[in-house]
């Protein structure tokens, strides 16, 4: 079994995101990261990955992710085989989040990337993360990569997304939701609210691990995402069977 499934990086991000992940689901999957740079909206952002992506896959969101990832499955449910969502939220910024995005955003355009980059690494990791000189140093190394016309185009988008506006009843497909126990940006409750209107999904929680669960904690993601693509394949023959 070896299908593709489209990973879609976070505000910031590049595909070094993926790349603790990715080979320790290399048997089962064939990975494409779809750059969301040149966008300057959600919706456009999904509209990209439909043009780019392969006719059917399994699809990742992380983050901002998450919420492209909701946009191209509302576009063309069809194509999307599974769905997972990590450090997500379905519903739009939360007002304090937006209310520090506004204030990066002056910043950056005045200053640049380096005091954001800062404060968001004491937000988007656990305690324990923020010790590690080199998790510090590839958070900060993929947002320099990107700079700071990305930054602000990334982040208006995500400031003029208003949440998703399809149902999440609509969801049929098998849905993974997994984050961190200590995401101070979108915990876990958010994603068991989520879940509740899922039929087909599931919450995995990790364990002292932060925003960035993909970088705090690789082998638990690709367990958990190999779980999510085994069973529901499994699960597929039986019911065709």
């Amino acid at each position: 079994m070896s299908e593709p499934i489209v990973l879609l990086p976070g505000l910031l991000c590049t595909e070094e995101l993926w790349t603790n992940v990715t080979p320790m689901l290399a048997d089962i999957v064939r990975p494409y990261v779809i750059d969301l740079t040149s966008s300057s909206s959600i919706g456009s952002m999904a509209e990209h990955v439909l043009a780019h992506g392969p006719c059917s896959f399994s699809l990742v969101g992380f983050s901002m992710g998450s919420q492209v990832a909701l946009e191209v499955y509302a576009r063309e449910p069809h194509r999307i085989n599974r769905l997972a969502l990590m450090s997500a939220n379905a519903y739009g910024l939360t007002p304090g989040v937006r209310t520090h995005l506004m204030a990066a955003m002056e910043r950056i355009a005045i200053s640049g990337l380096d005091q954001y980059l800062a404060e968001a690494f004491a937000l988007y990791f656990s305690e324990t993360a923020q010790a590690s000189p080199a998790l510090r140093d590839r958070f900060v190394a993929m947002a320099n990569q990107l700079g700071v016309t990305v930054a602000l185009r990334q982040m208006e988008a995500l400031l003029s997304y208003g949440g998703f506006a399809s149902a999440l009843s609509a969801i049929q497909c098998p849905t993974k939701l997994i984050c961190g126990s200590s995401d101070k940006r979108t915990p876990p409750s958010l994603h068991y609210d989520m879940a509740k209107d899922i039929a087909s999904a599931s919450v995995s929680v990790i364990p002292s691990c932060g925003h960035f669960t993909m970088l705090e904690s690789p082998h638990a993601v690709a367990r958990l995402l190999r779980e999510w693509i085994v069973s529901s394949v499994a699960h597929s023959s039986r019911a065709s069977g």
